[in-house]
């Protein structure tokens, strides 16, 4: 799966020890081996157990509940 931190929470922060515990978790895929987002609200995963290692899409308009948008399996992974 996939975990979703806000690191907002880490702005203000001065201590010397700081656990973030996830916000949200994405069970949709089991690994990941590359990510990359769009301004639009979309998280692009290659690599992972969906559509052959291509690409599968997530929607993280609202980050703390993400849902699978999409597979895209043509690029030959």
């Amino acid at each position: 799966g996939m975990q979703v931190v806000d690191l907002t929470r880490v702005r203000n922060y001065s201590g010397s020890t700081l656990t973030l515990n996830a916000n949200a978790t994405y069970t949709g895929v089991t690994r990941i081996h590359t990510l990359a987002t769009s301004p639009s609200g979309y998280l692009y995963a290659a690599g992972t157990n969906q559509a052959g290692g291509g690409l599968h899409i997530i929607d993280v308009r609202n980050p703390t509940a993400p849902v699978a948008a999409g597979n895209w399996s043509g690029d030959g992974y």
